[in-house]
């Protein structure tokens, strides 16, 4: 929830432009903070941060607002009160205009999904942006068993003919080797992640980060009555084994 809202003039040299503002509670960190200051790692936190994050993610969906530059410093730490998203500076809405709307990738470039990476622009504002989203909430669960996100994970993987920097044709022809990529990354990452959450979080990023927009997001989504890219189930999943990494930790200190 936000302290104050508004809009301020741009500078002397703008009169006549404002730029809008919003302030927030003070933070006591981000996320990437929180595990540095930890001894050891914990699960309870790093799945209850996930959890937030995607609650976060649909709070701005359902107002038809895209994040698009969802990433661990962008993931504020209240300690007690537990994460919330922040930095809404890159946001698009369905419903207006806004000053990178022409750019094909409005976030960080190093958390991007692989399609604007290789300038492959849906029509689609929704596959567009939306997707976007869900692809760097499966990287946040990357970073934090990796530490490092899905985008630079895969591309260890790709020869250096297939980059995005190297490659002239389009999406669809590259999109084989980078799917290869992707699959070589997910097994490093689910190598990394605990036995009793391997089976239910590790398909789930292979979700939430297909390297194909229109495969992206749960099976279960993927028709036209429903939202292919709502982030509902995956809520329900970081809440169920965030729970369970919760209960563990409860038992060890007692």
């Amino acid at each position: 929830v936000s302290i104050d809202d508004g809009e301020v003039p741009a500078g002397e040299l703008h009169e006549t432009l404002t730029v809008p503002y919003i302030i927030f509670e003070l933070a006591d960190g981000d996320v990437r903070q929180r595990l540095d200051q930890t001894d050891g790692f914990d699960l309870a936190f790093v799945l209850r941060a996930l959890h937030h994050s995607a609650v976060g993610i649909r709070q701005l969906h359902d107002a038809k607002v895209a994040h698009q530059d969802l990433k661990p410093s962008n993931v504020l730490d209240f300690r007690d009160d537990g994460c919330r998203v922040a930095d809404l500076g890159r946001s698009s809405s369905q419903d207006g205009n806004s000053p990178h709307d022409n750019l094909v990738i409005a976030g960080d470039t190093t958390y991007a999904p692989p399609e604007l990476l290789y300038g492959h622009i849906s029509p689609d504002w929704r596959v567009r942006r939306f997707a976007c989203d869900l692809y760097q909430i499966g990287s946040l669960a990357v970073f934090f068993f990796t530490q490092v996100g899905i985008t630079a994970l895969w591309h260890e993987y790709l020869d250096r003919t297939f980059l995005p920097d190297n490659w002239g044709e389009g999406y669809a022809s590259v999109l084989p080797h980078v799917r290869q990529a992707h699959d070589l990354a997910f097994e490093e990452f689910e190598e990394q992640l605990p036995d009793e959450i391997r089976g239910i979080l590790g398909p789930a990023v292979r979700q939430l980060c297909d390297p194909d927009p229109g495969r992206r997001g749960h099976p279960r989504n993927l028709s036209q009555r429903v939202n292919r890219y709502s982030v509902q189930r995956y809520i329900s999943i970081f809440d169920r084994i965030a729970r369970i990494a919760e209960w563990r930790l409860r038992k060890t200190m007692t």
